[in-house]
């Protein structure tokens, strides 16, 4: 046995295998994670990971905890819009940097595992603002919903792109269709608008939907 071999195995704990995947998932996307390929990189059989992890899932879900442990997260802020803001920014950025992480987060229990600490603070933020404990659960849902389904939208237009992009195909950002093909009599809204669709913005469309969620929440709070 290697040196090299010996000593990976010395190290095969946990916290090991799910330092490596996450290291993976960041340089390679959630896909490049498997059992196998961890078992290879510990110099081991893929059976020898099985008695520190249960499934990929398992994996994943942690991965997703660390990563989210890891995210640039504000601490606490005495600004509740200021906090929601960086929240969902950061949780957002941290989804779309790493590819496929979107789909993990969707899993049961994988979000309840990974958002605990960012709930507390989030929550707390919102109680001391003078929010009451509905309307603070209330928004802080609403803002994680939101910030999720935008970032799996993106994530799946995004990988739509790439494929038009290699068959040939004319990319297009956001919709999968050509409105150019439209029947004007049956959709003359759609065709009327049609340039708008067209060109909207990821990034916009998520700053406006935080905006008008934080707006209407102010509103509500006044």
């Amino acid at each position: 046995m290697t040196a090299r071999r010996s000593e990976k195995r010395q190290t095969l704990t946990r916290d090991r295998v799910i330092e490596v995947a996450a290291e993976l998932v960041q340089a390679e996307g959630v896909e490049a994670v498997t059992l196998r390929r961890l078992a290879g990189d510990f110099g081991v059989t893929p059976m020898a990971l099985y008695r520190h992890v249960k499934d990929k899932d398992d994996i994943l879900s942690s991965v997703l905890s660390r990563l989210l442990a890891q995210a640039l997260f504000p601490a606490t802020s005495s600004n509740w819009q200021r906090y929601l803001r960086a929240y969902s920014d950061g949780l957002r950025r941290l989804l779309l940097e790493n590819g496929g992480l979107v789909r993990v987060i969707l899993k049961p229990k994988a979000l309840e595992a990974a958002a605990l600490d960012a709930m507390e603070v989030a929550l707390s933020t919102l109680r001391e603002s003078g929010f009451s404990s509905s309307q603070a659960a209330r928004l802080f849902t609403s803002i994680n919903s939101f910030t999720i389904g935008s970032a799996l939208w993106q994530a799946m237009r995004s990988e739509s792109e790439a494929a038009n992009l290699t068959s040939g195909q004319p990319a297009n950002r956001y919709w999968d269709m050509d409105f150019e093909t439209l029947d004007r009599d049956r959709y003359p809204e759609l065709s009327r608008h049609k340039r708008s669709l067209e060109a909207r913005n990821f990034d916009s469309e998520f700053r406006d939907g935080i905006d008008r969620l934080l707006n209407e929440a102010a509103q509500n709070l006044a």
